[in-house]
């Protein structure tokens, strides 16, 4: 990259070149002037032969000095010229030095920018996968939270479900047995002595049912009697239970064996209703 400091360092090389070549040619110029004066002397001289002959020692003498004058000032010349091309030398080192050292830092910021640069771009890059890996983390919760909503109000349907049907089966089979319940009543009361899970059968109920009915039945006086611990249910008449009342009354004190064999007498076990 041209700079202006560049620019100010070629115009001055270019001002050094030209002194340089103009002190050169200055020298050259000098170093022919003598001779030209010494022919033109020679010229001037020539016609005077007696002058010329007196005065040749002068002469002589005068010529070795301009020789000698000529040499110190070509060696002077020489000793300049040396020490401006080293010093020329030595300025395009220190240039080239410079701009090797401008390079070298100029690649090196770019370089620390390049790796700036990718530092920057990595981050984004693991933001942009944070926010990725975030949303997706969001969505799957929405989505479980979704399913176990879905699974929970079909788990809650299907138990209103099976409710709202037994419920309607309860209902059902409530008016069955209000329906059957004289005849539940009229059965017990002709057996006298009936089989529990035999009642079931004929009642289309299940024991428990059977059980929790007479039960109930016993709670409103609409039916007595006693359970067996064989699952046997022995119906008895108020008719029956006032005599065996009476017995007690009129005897008194009474065994166990006594009585069970009277109550035998009065509750009458063959199926007759009264």
């Amino acid at each position: 990259m041209w700079t202006s400091r560049d620019g100010w360092i070629l115009l001055f090389v270019v001002f050094c070149l030209i002194l340089v070549l103009l002190f050169l040619l200055w020298q050259v110029s000098f170093h022919k002037k003598p001779d030209s004066n010494v022919a033109s002397e020679d010229i001037a001289v020539r016609p005077l032969q007696s002058e010329r002959g007196r005065s040749t020692p002068w002469r002589r003498h005068a010529t070795q000095q301009e020789n000698n004058t000529a040499e110190a000032t070509t060696t002077d010349s020489a000793s300049v010229v040396v020490p401006s091309a080293k010093k020329l030398k030595k300025k395009k080192e220190a240039h080239r030095e410079a701009e090797r050292e401008r390079k070298q830092a100029l690649a090196a910021a770019r370089e620390a920018q390049r790796e700036r640069l990718e530092r920057e771009r990595q981050r984004e890059e693991e933001e942009r996968e944070e926010r990725e890996r975030r949303k997706e983390e969001r969505l799957a919760e929405l989505e479980r939270a979704r399913r176990e909503k879905e699974e929970l109000e079909a788990k809650e349907y299907e138990k209103w479900k099976s409710s709202i049907e037994l419920t309607e089966q309860g209902q059902e089979e409530e008016e069955v047995s209000e329906d059957l319940l004289p005849q539940f009543i009229s059965y017990i009361m002709e057996k006298k002595l009936v089989v529990l899970e035999q009642l079931a059968l004929e009642m289309n109920m299940k024991t428990e049912d059977v059980i929790q009915r007479i039960q109930s039945l016993q709670e409103q006086g609409q039916l007595t009697g006693v359970f067996d611990d064989r699952g046997k249910f022995i119906y008895i008449s108020w008719e029956e239970m006032e005599a065996v009342a009476n017995l007690i009354t009129t005897r008194g004190r009474i065994s166990i064996k006594e009585l069970s064999r009277r109550c035998l007498d009065f509750i009458h076990l063959d199926g007759k209703y009264e």
